[in-house]
C-alpha cells in the first residue's frame, strides 16, 4: 500500500494543484452551488457533478478520475469509490468509524468534516484538526500553498512530494494519528517546519515497553526535537515558523507586558538571552513573542550542534568496545533469564562500553566486607533478586557505608528485611557496589514500542520540579543522538547548564549512542534496558551507570 499510496500522492498533488482537467470531480447535492464559496476552495479545474449521479460518473471514468469531493457518502458510493480507487477523497460532511475503514483500505481519505484551500503560490502547507483552528492558522500565517483539515495521518507523504518541496509545514497534529512514520519523516527534516502534537498522553514515571502510548509520544518528541514543546497557539506557531506572518500589534513597546511573562513562567524567562524579545520578532503581540522567542533560541541552538555533529567536532569519547568484553556480554544474555538482575545488566553493559560501578556480589557478611575492601571505602549494598524492586523504599539498600563492620551490619540487616518482609522472594545474594561521587543522575534507557521499533529515551532526575521523559527513535545518528541530550539537558531548570562546569551534550550524547548501539547489536531480543540512574561526572569517568535492568525476549522468541 505504501508504494500505491506514494504514486498517488504526487497525481493527486498534480491534479489540486496543477489543476489537471477532467480529473476532479465535486459532488453537492445542488449543482448550481459554487465549491469555491465553501469548504474547498482554489480549485481551478473540475467537473460539478450532482451527488446522486457521482457513483455512475465514477463507474464510466473506469480510473481516470483522481480527486473526488463529496459531503457525505452512502454504501453505493462507497462501493463505487472502493472499484474506482481515486488517489484521494475529501468528505466535507461526517464519516462513520466503518465508512473510514472501506475507504482507507483503497485510498487516501481527508475528513470528515474536511476543509480544503488551494493556491497557485505560497511558502506555507497548515494543517489543523478542526476548521476553527485552521482559521486561525489562515489568520496568523501569510504566503499559503496548501490549507487542510483535519490533519491527515498520510500528511508526510504529501509533504514529501517533489510539488510541495521547499514549502513549510505549519500546524497541530493531533496525537491519535501519530506513529513511528512521523519521526522517520521528520529526521530527514531540516528545522523549518512547525508541527505541533497536540493531545499527547502523559508521561509516566516509569517507561513501559509495548505500552501503545510510547508510539505517539515517540513520534511527538520526534517533531518536537529543534524547538521542543510550541505553545498551541496561531500567532506562536507563525512566529516560530520564522515570518511565516505578522501577528497583530500590540500597543505600546510590550516592555511591561514581557516583564510580566518573566514573572509568569519564571524557568522560560531565566534563560540566557530571555531577558528582552528578539529585533527579528518586530512589533508582535509581546505574549505569543515570549512563548514563541524560547522556542527559535531552542532551534538556533541546535540547529548549530547538528552542524558540529556534521563535522566531527563535537569533543565526545569514542564509543569503540572491545570485542572480547562484548562477547561476553552476549554469552550472558544467552545464559540469562528473560529478566536479567542488576548485577547481570552491568556485566552486558560493560561490554557495549559503559562505565558501571565497581562492584561484586556476595553470599555472607564476611564475603561482603572482603569485597568492600577490595572496592574502596565508601560502598553501597543492594539486595539482589528477580522479585526484589523498588529496593530503596523497603529497606533493601544501605548507602555510604564507611568500614568492614558498617558492612558487616548492613548485610544483616538487609537479609533479615528480606526474611521477615519478602519471604516469598528469592535472595540471590547483595551487590557490594562502590560509593558514586556526586552528579547528575539522569533516567534513561531503550524500550521497544508496539509497533516494533525501539526508543530511546532520558530526563534528569533529582530535581525540585519533575521533569518530562525525552524520546527518540533508534538507531540514533550522532547529530541525532546530540539532539536528544540537548533536549534532556534543557528542561533542566534555571541555572542549569550556565556555568562550565554542568553537563555538556556531547558527553550526555555518548551515553544514548552507546544505548543505540546495544539495541542493534541486541537485536530483537531487546524488550526494555533502564539505567536508573546514570549519575553524568565530572572526571575520568564522564558518566556510571548506578543501577540499570534489563528485560529480554524468551530465549525462544529471541534471535
Amino acid at each position: 500500500m505504501e508504494k500505491r499510496a506514494d504514486a498517488l500522492t504526487q497525481t493527486a498533488l498534480r491534479c489540486l494543484l496543477d489543476g489537471a482537467p477532467g480529473e476532479v470531480l465535486v459532488a453537492a447535492t445542488d449543482t448550481g452551488r459554487d465549491p469555491q464559496q465553501g469548504p474547498i476552495s482554489g480549485l481551478d479545474s473540475y467537473d460539478h457533478v450532482a451527488l446522486d449521479k457521482l457513483a455512475a460518473r465514477l463507474r464510466r471514468a473506469r480510473g481516470r478520475v483522481r480527486v473526488v469531493v463529496v459531503p457525505s457518502i452512502d454504501a453505493g458510493l462507497t462501493r463505487a469509490i472502493s472499484d474506482a480507487a481515486p488517489a484521494l477523497v475529501v468528505v466535507t460532511g461526517e464519516l462513520s468509524d466503518a465508512q473510514v475503514h472501506a475507504l482507507t483500505e483503497r485510498t487516501l481519505l481527508l475528513g470528515p468534516r474536511a476543509r480544503l484551500r488551494v493556491h497557485d503560490q505560497g511558502e506555507h502547507v497548515l494543517c489543523a484538526p478542526s476548521p476553527q483552528e485552521l482559521a486561525g492558522l489562515l489568520g496568523a500565517v501569510q504566503s499559503v500553498r496548501l490549507a487542510l483539515c483535519p490533519t491527515p495521518q498520510w500528511l508526510p507523504d504529501w509533504l514529501d512530494s517533489p510539488e510541495l518541496a521547499g514549502t513549510t509545514a505549519v500546524g497541530y497534529v493531533p496525537a491519535g494519528i501519530l506513529n513511528p512514520r512521523w519521526v522517520t519523516w521528520s529526521h530527514g527534516l531540516d528545522a523549518r517546519h512547525v508541527l505541533v502534537p497536540v493531545g499527547v498522553p502523559v508521561d509516566q514515571p516509569r517507561v513501559q515497553p509495548l505500552d501503545p502510548d510510547l508510539d505517539r509520544l515517540v513520534a511527538a518528541h520526534g517533531l518536537e526535537r529543534y524547538t521542543g514543546p510550541v505553545f498551541p497557539s496561531p500567532q506562536v506557531l507563525a512566529l516560530v515558523a520564522a515570518g511565516a506572518g505578522s501577528p497583530a500589534e500590540h500597543p505600546g513597546d510590550g516592555r511591561d507586558i514581557w516583564l510580566q511573562a518573566r514573572r509568569a513562567l519564571p524557568f522560560t524567562g531565566a534563560a540566557l538571552g530571555m531577558d528582552a524579545p528578539e529585533p527579528e520578532l518586530g512589533p508582535a503581540a509581546p505574549a505569543a513573542a515570549f512563548l514563541a522567542q524560547r522556542c527559535r533560541q531552542r532551534r538556533r541552538a541546535r540547529c548549530e550542534l547538528v552542524t558540529l555533529a556534521s563535522a566531527g567536532s563535537t569533543g565526545a569519547p569514542s564509543t569503540r568496545t572491545a570485542s572480547e568484553a562484548l562477547e561476553r556480554s552476549l554469552e550472558v544474555l544467552r545464559a540469562s533469564a528473560p529478566t536479567l538482575s542488576e548485577h547481570e545488566t552491568k556485566v552486558v553493559l560493560r561490554g557495549f562500553g559503559f562505565e558501571i560501578t565497581r562492584q561484586a556480589l556476595a553470599s555472607s557478611a564476611s564475603g561482603a566486607a572482603h569485597y568492600a575492601d577490595l572496592i574502596g571505602y565508601p560502598v553501597v549494598l543492594k539486595a539482589i533478586g528477580p522479585d526484589l524492586t523498588d529496593r530503596g523504599r523497603h529497606g533493601l539498600v544501605e548507602l555510604d557505608l564507611p568500614n568492614a563492620a558498617a558492612v558487616k551490619r548492613a548485610y544483616s540487616r538487609i537479609v533479615q528485611r528480606v526474611e521477615e518482609e519478602h519471604p516469598t522472594c528469592t535472595l540471590d545474594g547483595v551487590l557490594v557496589s562502590e560509593m558514586a561521587p556526586p552528579g547528575l543522575d539522569i533516567h534513561c534507557g531503550a524500550a521497544r514500542l508496539a509497533s516494533g521499533e525501539v526508543a530511546i529515551y532520558g530526563r534528569a532526575i533529582g530535581q525540585v520540579f519533575p521533569i518530562e521523559q525525552t524520546f527518540a527513535l533508534a538507531p540514533l545518528a550522532p547529530a541525532q543522538a546530540l539532539l536528544l541530550a540537548d533536549a534532556v539537558l534543557s528542561k533542566i531548570p534555571a541555572p542549569a547548564l550556565r556555568r562550565a562546569s554542568d553537563p555538556q551534550p556531547a558527553m550526555l550524547a555518548t551515553v544514548f549512542e552507546l544505548l543505540s548501539s546495544a539495541v542493534e547489536t541486541t537485536g530483537d531480543r531487546l524488550v526494555g534496558l533502564e539505567l536508573d540512574p546514570l549519575r553524568v561526572l565530572d572526571g575520568e569517568r564522564p558518566s556510571l551507570v548506578l543501577d540499570a535492568r534489563m528485560v529480554q525476549r524468551a530465549h525462544l522468541e529471541g534471535t
